[in-house]
């Protein structure tokens, strides 16, 4: 029997085009079905809109008002009323001023992508905004200032009035409030003050967390240190001052003191007093100073009327030399003294110990970095 002969028919592509021996079909471009973007959200209803305007009018006015009182009186407490209040208006402003909604569409190869489309909600509140910033921009600048103290290259700061440091209650409740705030920061500060200064170790302890490391102590204008150099200085007084030195550097606070020499209430003991009492209370840190008559100031008049002034080269009225006659003192004495003071104290110091507290922009200053 003759077998049956079956013609095979001829291929279709997936499309519906003849194949191509040795070849794949071609394929026609692919549908793929698009999804829709997103609509926007809705714009506030004007009932919402009208509500947000009247609050931050309301917030206008209260901010207007604060500022009014940090004119009178600029404290931490005051600024940090009138930074709340602003912080609530920009708050408001940034999330009922504007309406942000995500948009998903697909790309022609199948893959998402998203788009963030911002939208104006109301003009008028748009301008009040403006307003605002306009009306209070150097307060908002100011406050600027304090907040780029954070991004600051330099982190050294030094309080130069050191009256802050003196006894008294209303005193140490300023300057506590000050290096409480300050904590954030992470800077290092240089106090300056006299020896009539707080004896509690929990007021340094708390100067110390608020960023305190170098304390700038002048000895001579006050009546502490005049009484503690004096040489009549009973043991308590001495062992006093010495306990207050340690007090502070406990509290990791650096130990600096000026000791000024040439005093009228001073004899030659003083540069021998001045090197014990530094070694009974550990301080590796002390420059000296000549007491000079600088024009303008008490012992300045007190020169001239007594004609005890050498001469008036300026250049040399530098607190490093004489330029006055000493009551106790030959001329010569003083400036011995002066320069014995300088090279006994650090005949024996270390200086790495020494400039400790000066370690923080070492960074910015070494040469060889």
């Amino acid at each position: 029997m003759e077998p049956i002969k079956i013609e095979r028919r001829k291929q279709r592509g997936a499309a519906g085009s003849k194949s191509v021996k040795g070849k794949s079909a071609a394929r026609g471009p692919v549908a793929v079905g698009r999804i829709a973007p997103a609509p926007f959200a809705q714009s506030l209803a004007r009932a919402q809109i009208e509500s947000i305007r009247k609050e931050l009018d309301a917030l206008l006015e209260q901010i207007d008002g604060q500022a009014k009182v940090i004119e009178q009186s600029l404290t931490f407490d005051t600024l940090r009323a009138y930074k709340e209040l602003v912080r609530k208006f920009v708050n408001i402003v940034v999330h009922e001023l504007y309406e942000v909604q995500e948009r998903m569409s697909v790309s022609p190869t199948g893959r998402k992508k998203s788009m963030i489309l911002v939208k104006k909600l109301d003009v008028e509140l748009e301008k009040l905004s403006s307003d605002f910033l306009n009306g209070q921009s150097s307060l908002i600048n100011f406050m600027a200032r304090l907040e780029d103290i954070k991004g600051m290259p330099y982190r050294e700061f030094y309080f130069t009035d050191d009256t802050v440091m003196l006894p008294g209650k209303r005193n140490k409740k300023y300057l506590l409030d000050i290096m409480d705030r300050t904590r954030e920061l992470d800077v290092s500060i240089f106090l300056a003050s006299t020896m009539m200064m707080v004896d509690e170790p929990d007021f340094y302890r708390r100067l110390k967390a608020g960023g305190a490391s170098s304390m700038y102590t002048v000895f001579g204008f006050d009546r502490a240190s005049r009484t503690l150099l004096s040489g009549n200085a009973t043991k308590e007084e001495w062992q006093r001052g010495v306990d207050l030195v340690r007090m502070i550097e406990d509290a990791g606070i650096h130990f600096f003191a000026s000791y000024g020499v040439g005093f009228d209430d001073q004899d030659k003991g003083i540069f021998d007093r001045i090197l014990k009492f530094s070694d009974d209370a550990g301080i590796d840190l002390a420059e000296f100073y000549i007491h000079t008559p600088f024009p303008g100031t008490p012992f300045g008049a007190l020169a001239e009327r007594e004609n005890r002034i050498l001469h008036r080269d300026y250049t040399l009225w530098n607190t490093g030399n004489v330029v006055f006659r000493p009551k106790h003192f030959s001329e010569e004495e003083l400036l011995g003294g002066f320069i014995y003071l300088w090279n006994e104290f650090y005949k024996d110091k270390d200086h790495h110990q020494t400039l400790k507290s000066f370690d923080v922009n070492k960074q910015l200053h070494n040469p060889l970095r």
